[in-house]
């Protein structure tokens, strides 16, 4: 059974080129996108319905624009950390823009921000989280 990656999508830049990364690396690759909700994120079925999709998971890939330590990586991130939990999945960031330390982001429940560009720094995250 192969590596069961969910790329959650903040990004319409980059995710097309994490999303690829993940796929050429042999996984199997689920994609979340969280256009249709709102910050602060909705309370009721919605959540609960986007939280199901990190059941199983092996990695959840939270793609962005921009991640710093000025806003703590943003409601966004702070939910999905915290459905990744839920889930007992771990959690990284790959962003354009990636402004915050790995301190900081394991204080958000994540792992650790890559900060990316083009194909080559994708393929450089993949190769360390997937085998």
């Amino acid at each position: 059974m192969g590596v069961k990656i969910l790329v959650v999508n903040r990004s319409d830049v980059l995710f097309s080129l994490v999303e690829k990364g993940f796929r050429d690396a042999g996984t199997d690759v689920e994609s979340l996108s969280l256009d249709g909700l709102d910050a602060p994120i909705p309370l009721g079925s919605l959540l609960r319905e986007t939280a199901q999709h990190f059941t199983g998971k092996d990695l959840a890939v939270y793609v962005a624009d921009e991640v710093t330590f000025g806003d703590g990586g943003g409601a966004y991130l702070r939910q999905v950390s915290s459905w990744a939990e839920q889930a007992l999945v771990p959690v990284i960031v790959i962003a354009s823009l990636c402004r915050i330390s790995t301190r900081e982001l394991r204080t958000l429940g994540v792992e650790a921000g890559y900060e990316a560009a083009t194909d080559e720094d994708v393929r450089r995250v993949v190769q360390t989280w997937v085998r």
